[in-house]
């Protein structure tokens, strides 16, 4: 169980976080969603403890957050940023290895091998395995990173617009597996832009508006007025069964 309460932070005079709190369970994959600059990025680095978040309290189970080794935390935590960049050559097998640093005590053992090998093939990445991470595109990059989070075999995966590179196939392919893993116990934490993948694979959402929490539910919040009042843009919301389908109006009608 991973507690967020009241958490507050500011840059300076710029206040990106206001009193948020919510509460996650193992088994879901929650995304934040909201506008640009609404602090979405802010959340999950304080949840990393990247940022250290001025007020309030993160609780993992019992354990506050700030009196956690930062060995131990890289044991139950795994955030993987938007973009990532590499100022020195390195292979894309040797980048998801450093994810098993945690776990290495004296030297890279044939499981550390065996683990990111399989990483590899589930995120399709093996053909690369060799080559440097840097000759890579985007979307290739954010596989890579993802598979060096897992390699942490984290209780927890927080991930920063984890498809913001990718094409549709590996959109819909990562979103499967980030699901998978949260029916295996972990808690995934995304945020998205993507309101449509929100509302198709997330289990709960946050809407956060200006630094402070706007709605916390289900797919129920995903409303054409909640939507209206966090992006300025009217939309149609349609139910098919279990799924929703969020459809933005447009504005210029003389091309309907």
């Amino acid at each position: 169980m991973l507690s967020i309460d009241q958490i507050s932070f500011s840059y300076k005079e710029t206040d990106a976080l206001k009193a948020v709190s919510f509460l996650l369970e193992k088994g879901s994959v929650a995304a934040i969603v909201g506008p640009n600059g609404s602090g979405k990025s802010t959340l999950l680095k304080c949840m990393d403890r990247i940022l250290t978040y001025q007020a309030g309290k993160i609780h993992l189970e019992d354990e506050e957050l700030k009196t956690i080794s930062p060995g131990r935390l890289s044991k139950k935590i795994a955030y993987v940023p938007q973009r990532e960049y590499s100022a020195m050559p390195i292979t894309v097998f040797d980048a998801v290895l450093l994810g098993r640093k945690p776990h290495i005590k004296w030297q890279i053992t044939n499981q550390d091998i065996k683990i990111v090998s399989q990483m590899l093939e589930k995120l399709d990445l093996s053909e690369f395995a060799m080559r440097d991470v840097n000759s890579l595109s985007g979307g290739q990059q954010q596989r890579v990173s993802l598979a060096r989070a897992l390699c942490q075999q984290p209780e927890i995966l927080l991930l920063d617009e984890p498809t913001a590179n990718l094409d549709l196939y590996h959109q819909i392919e990562i979103m499967e597996y980030l699901t998978e893993l949260a029916h295996e116990g972990m808690i995934v934490v995304i945020t998205l832009h993507d309101i449509n993948l929100a509302a198709q694979y997330c289990d709960k959402a946050l809407m956060l508006n200006k630094g402070e929490l706007f709605a916390c539910g289900g797919k129920e919040i995903f409303t054409p007025e909640n939507i209206q009042t966090l992006f300025h843009t009217q939309v149609e919301v349609i139910q098919r069964n279990d799924r929703l389908f969020i459809l933005p109006q447009r504005k210029n009608t003389a091309y309907k």
